[in-house]
């Protein structure tokens, strides 16, 4: 995983570190309903055990803290590539938290340097 702990990880726009990751392969929405992970626009849904990787990107606000967001790249067994976002604290969906959290306990989230 990414050190999200590095400041110029919170400083940089969320927008910005989108359009990267879009341009590494990461192009598809996820959404994420009745407990389950979907790529948006469609019926195709992806238990935790489809999730071959995770990387998570931490973004703070300047001023309001309903602003903190985490951002997740991810990769499906199938090879679809892509991300969702969440809000972190308070916000948070803890649905896809415990989602994310058994995916990570089956393997999924890669350690990135």
């Amino acid at each position: 995983m990414e050190n999200t702990q590095d400041l110029k990880n919170f400083r940089t726009p969320l927008s910005e570190k989108m359009d990267t990751l879009k341009s590494e392969g990461y192009d598809k929405n996820f959404v994420f309903k009745k407990d389950t992970l979907y790529l948006q626009d469609t019926e195709n849904s992806f238990a935790a055990s489809d999730l071959k990787q995770i990387r998570e990107f931490r973004f703070e606000g300047e001023s309001n803290p309903g602003d903190m967001s985490i951002l997740y790249a991810i990769e499906t067994s199938d090879g679809t590539k892509g991300t969702i976002s969440n809000a972190y604290g308070t916000y948070a969906d803890n649905g896809l938290e415990n989602y994310l959290k058994q995916a990570e306990e089956k393997g999924a989230k890669t350690q990135f340097n």
